[in-house]
């Protein structure tokens, strides 16, 4: 009796293995098949800045302190489109796109906030470099098209201390010298306009001294060496990739591979493209070397893009 006692426990013993390996199996099977959306864990912030009081404490759930109706001043921001870290100098630029500016802040050397780095040092795109009235948005050499809800990207050159903007609005990207020391309220050194409907995000090759923009139409290139002025500003781009990534909206360059990735926000998806130092116009309709879907979260748009 104990003989098949133990028969009996062993089998059962094996039936749930079994059972319990087909489960991880199925499960496994969903992860891998079905397009999800993972979620990591939440972390809280260790500082922040746009919403301090008059001592400079963090108001963690407030989102107008510094940015009131008529109220502006070097603190707050009102519809924030883009950030970029200058990591030499330590700077951060932000593009308050709601007040058509652009402000920079002082980091620590180790590029973290303090309590030093609450206030603007530097603003472009208001008159005068006032830091308590908002920009015009008109199309001028010095300022910039922003608004809620308006796309206002920017992009840092780390090794010639460039910015980029990219004025959506004016379908246009402004390019600005802000070593440490510049003048607030500058103009642009040069700005590009060819092929430059709807510019978007933007991404810079230091290598090859190449822009990358997202387009109306797709992603361009175009060639930005240390120097240029506003004699390119009508230069037409390198190439203009078109294939399969016609509402263009994200870019991003990898300089190891010399690919660049476009994230087409009506599609829902993000491919990768070809392009070596020295490629021009021949690449244009260049099919994707590959592209990703199927995990791409489907989120409706929550900036304004022009059609």
């Amino acid at each position: 009796m104990q003989f098949i006692k133990n028969i009996k426990e062993k089998s059962l013993k094996n039936i749930f293995y079994h059972l319990s390996l087909i489960v991880v199996i199925l499960v496994a099977s969903i992860f891998l098949i079905l397009p999800i959306c993972v979620h990591a864990a939440v972390l809280n912030a260790s500082a922040l800045l746009g919403q301090e009081n008059s001592s400079n404490d963090p108001l963690w759930t407030q989102t107008t302190q510094n940015n009131a109706a008529g109220s502006i001043n070097a603190k707050g921001f009102h519809f924030i489109s883009s950030v970029a870290i200058d990591t030499v100098y330590h700077r951060l630029f932000v593009s308050d796109a709601g007040n058509n500016r652009i402000l920079v802040y002082q980091l620590d050397s180790d590029n973290s906030i303090n309590s030093n780095s609450y206030t603007a040092i530097n603003v472009l795109g208001t008159s005068g470099g006032s830091f308590t009235t908002a920009g015009s948005g008109a199309n001028t050499t010095s300022t910039f098209g922003g608004g809620v809800g308006v796309v206002l990207n920017i992009a840092y050159d780390n090794f010639n201390d460039r910015l980029f903007v990219s004025d959506n609005r004016h379908n246009r990207v402004m390019s600005f010298d802000v070593a440490p020391g510049f003048t607030n309220d500058e103009a642009a050194t040069f700005v590009l306009t060819n092929g430059m409907t709807n510019a978007d995000d933007m991404d810079y090759d230091s290598q090859n001294s190449r822009l990358f923009v997202a387009v109306l139409g797709g992603t361009s290139a175009h060639s930005v060496p240390a120097g240029s002025d506003s004699s390119i500003n009508n230069e037409a781009p390198l190439f203009h990739l078109t294939n399969s990534c016609s509402t263009s909206a994200g870019v991003a360059y990898d300089p190891v591979n010399f690919r660049v990735f476009c994230a087409d926000y009506n599609k829902n998806l993000v491919l990768a493209f070809s392009v070596p130092a020295g490629s021009d116009s021949s690449i244009n309709n260049e099919a994707p070397l590959f592209f990703s879907a199927n995990r791409i979260c489907q989120q409706s748009p929550e900036v304004e893009r022009k059609s």
